[in-house]
């Protein structure tokens, strides 16, 4: 009788057990930064900025060497011209070194930032992914981000979700659409 009961006690706790394992969490995390500087489209973003950044240069060159023969051609024909036509000069060498300017700061720094963050939205959305069908696939509840770039959780497991019961608590109507809280 009582290896009976023993045995009983045992499968007992073996069930408890085995019951409690399958709600606890299994949280996992991943180095998005090192996965995304694996990527062969790492390769072909560097390949984009470094032509995008040769054309700006020759770009940049043509339009000083531009500038440089519009301010010979002015200073060499000066003389002896009306004001009209050297105010008219000046004006046109003040424009040209004006747009020369915008296109040594404003533009290009911003075309290059477009250009990574393009390529970075196409290599997170892949390991994403690959992400979210790994923690499903492994049952994991929640995968956290472990490197420098994108932070937090990546995966939560649908069930953790407490949102609608926050809600419910606060007896606030989910239906109600959403505002912009930023004026």
């Amino acid at each position: 009788m009582k290896r009976v009961v023993f045995l009983l006690t045992v499968l007992m706790l073996a069930g408890a057990t085995s019951g409690y394992a399958q709600n606890t969490l299994k949280i996992g995390h991943v180095n998005m930064d090192s996965i995304a500087f694996l990527m062969p489209e790492v390769d072909s973003m560097m390949a984009a900025i470094d032509a995008r950044r040769a054309i700006h240069q020759r770009t940049l060159r043509i339009e000083e060497e531009d500038f440089q023969r519009m301010y010979n051609t002015f200073t060499n024909n000066m003389e002896g011209m009306p004001a009209s036509w050297v105010e008219q000069k000046q004006d046109e060498l003040i424009r040209k070194q004006q747009a020369i300017e915008n296109l040594r700061r404003i533009d290009f720094p911003q075309e290059l930032q477009d250009i990574q963050d393009k390529y970075l939205q196409i290599m997170y959305d892949k390991i994403m992914g690959v992400v979210n069908s790994l923690a499903k696939e492994l049952k994991y509840t929640y995968v956290l981000n472990s490197g420098e770039g994108m932070s937090g959780v990546l995966y939560a497991a649908p069930s953790e979700d407490l949102t609608g019961k926050v809600i419910e608590r606060l007896g606030l109507d989910p239906n109600k659409p959403p505002r912009n809280m930023m004026r």
